[in-house]
């Protein structure tokens, strides 16, 4: 009798769980979070190496990744969703971290992420009013041809972001 019954509860709450998150109904800062810690577990078993220390963000990458997601289309859009584990369509991705900003609360921890594009990339500007309300973040047209000068002005705004903690992150030589 059991065997009867379990078996129909398992492929119900798969099915469930397979569905994207109906944001109407559900709180997405809660689930946000989860995919966020399924996607770091994913990552940090990604860039393990034994015989070295890593420290990264898994949110700040999963944020950024997410910014990224939400102007992706076809292929790409698909392959994203999965790799971050999202359970969300992409049109509530903004709406979830929307409401993630709006009850972080400790204002102690501040993120910071932009996104920064050749000189040639247009953005669309439904996409950089979004990136500014949902994400708390913009985007800047560099041009990296110029690789001294383009780290000079990534560095700077990584300074003020931090203040003064974080000096200089990216190598001229690694701009290429």
């Amino acid at each position: 009798m059991l065997r009867k019954v379990l078996i129909p509860f398992l492929l119900f709450t798969t099915t469930l769980i397979a569905q994207d998150v109906n944001i109407a109904i559900v709180d997405p800062v809660p689930v946000l979070l989860e995919n966020n810690n399924d996607f770091a577990f994913d990552l940090f078993h990604t860039v393990e190496t034994p015989s070295k220390n890593v420290i990264c963000s898994p949110f700040s990458i999963f944020s950024c990744l997410s910014m990224v997601y939400i102007g992706a289309e076809g292929q790409t859009e698909t392959v994203m969703k999965k790799a971050l584990n999202l359970s969300f369509n992409q049109a509530d991705v903004p709406e979830a971290f929307l409401q993630y900003f709006q009850k972080k609360g400790d204002p102690r921890l501040n993120i910071a992420n932009a996104v920064w594009a050749s000189q040639d990339t247009y953005f669309l500007p439904n996409f950089l009013e979004t990136l500014q309300e949902s994400f708390q973040a913009g985007a800047t047209s560099l041009n990296f041809r110029q690789n001294s000068n383009a780290a000079a002005i990534i560095n700077e705004w990584i300074d003020n972001q931090t203040h003064g903690k974080i000096t200089h992150l990216i190598d001229a030589k690694s701009i290429t």
